[in-house]
């Protein structure tokens, strides 16, 4: 599921031409995503970050992948994936079992901003 800010209620004006001098303040709308127990789809979502998110949820229910910016993780249904305790950009994606070497049980790429410790697994398992 992926979900952006989108600006088609912005009325542009644009001239035309570029690299020209702006003549007047533009009133842009708040690139935040904030969302407060949103039901989407089957699930209930919280989350607070700007301008996109997305997220993977796997057939158990559980986080399979995720990217947001300026947050701290998601909240899905009654289940907290608090990765980081400041807002910075994140990525995650578990890798697919087929894709594993022998013995290897779980393997993420992860991706994030935020100096210091990512609190990924005891936040990312189910």
């Amino acid at each position: 599921m992926s979900i952006a800010i989108h600006y088609y209620a912005l009325n542009e004006n644009w001239s035309g031409e570029f690299l020209g001098k702006e003549e007047k303040v533009r009133d842009y709308p708040s690139t935040w995503i904030i969302l407060d127990n949103q039901k989407i789809k089957s699930n209930i979502i919280s989350y607070k970050g700007n301008k996109v998110l997305a997220y993977n949820i796997d057939k158990d229910g559980g986080l399979s992948g995720f990217a947001g910016y300026s947050t701290t993780g998601i909240k899905i249904d009654v289940v907290e994936y608090r990765v980081v305790s400041e807002p910075g950009d994140l990525i995650s994606a578990k890798i697919h079992p087929s894709r594993l070497l022998q013995d290897i049980v779980q393997c993420w790429i992860i991706y994030s901003t935020v100096n210091g410790n990512l609190d990924f697994h005891s936040s990312f398992k189910k």
